[in-house]
């Protein structure tokens, strides 16, 4: 009976890490209750279960942050987000550059204040940031420049950048 439990707990577990399903039925102590029968497995198991756990801790964002900015509000970010969608169309990105941009704009949201000047900053810089990840080829930065209408120089989008590097 127990080489089936053991069994069932590294099923659930594959089965999980597989589905990206939270693991919320299984224990620590479940799985090193197993540690006899499947030795160093069991290690690895429980190493994959604990980084799993820490990266959505990490990777989710709480949209909640809107409320905690004092000079934004979601309907300036919604805005923000249909042109950077332009942006990206009139630039032909990828899929993933434009979506890892605006990934980053709510991470860095989520913990920085920004002001109505820079939040055109933020997201053109966020935008090449994720070109610069994705893209064999991406925009220059003076191209930024101009879609921004010159609001920007190139050495502010590049210090910017630097700022959004340190996430």
């Amino acid at each position: 009976k127990q080489n089936t439990d053991n069994s069932n707990t590294l099923t659930y577990i594959n089965d999980a890490l597989i589905n990206n399903d939270k693991l919320t039925n299984i224990t620590t102590n479940n799985i090193w209750q197993n540690k006899v029968i499947w030795g160093n497995i069991t290690d690895h198991i429980y190493n994959i279960y604990e980084t799993k756990l820490n990266l959505q801790k990490y990777s989710l964002i709480d949209y909640n942050y809107i409320n905690n900015q004092p000079y934004i509000n979601t309907k300036m970010r919604i805005i923000l987000f249909d042109w950077l969608w332009s942006v990206a169309k009139k630039f032909t990105l990828k899929y993933e550059s434009t979506v890892l941009g605006l990934y980053i704009i709510d991470k860095y949201l989520e913990h920085n204040i920004v002001s109505r000047k820079k939040l055109q900053l933020l997201g053109v810089t966020a935008i090449l940031i994720g070109c610069k990840i994705e893209e064999i080829f991406f925009p220059e930065i003076r191209d930024f420049c101009f879609i921004t209408d010159q609001a920007y120089t190139v050495q502010q989008i590049k210090k910017y950048e630097i700022k959004l590097k340190i996430l």
